[in-house]
């Protein structure tokens, strides 16, 4: 993580990945995940202490967007 953001590469991975269709979509109740039981691994380095709580948590950008990633997608991180 940098600059308050997560690395370019991150989100153009991540854009790459989410498709409608493929990894997502649409059903009666909502979005549904379509990667259930699939396995991601995302390695990723940031310098300090983003602990849970303030002032920690709310500068996190890096965890929070892989995790809506993954809740999105029905995958395992």
């Amino acid at each position: 993580m940098y600059n308050f953001a997560i690395p370019s590469s991150l989100k153009a991975w991540i854009d790459q990945i989410v498709r409608m269709g493929k990894t997502f979509g649409y059903g009666p109740n909502g979005a549904r995940g379509l990667l259930s039981k699939k396995k991601v691994i995302v390695v990723t380095a940031r310098d300090g202490a983003y602990e849970k709580g303030p002032p920690g948590e709310k500068v996190d950008f890096q965890e929070p967007i892989c995790g809506t990633f993954s809740d999105s997608s029905g995958s395992l991180m």
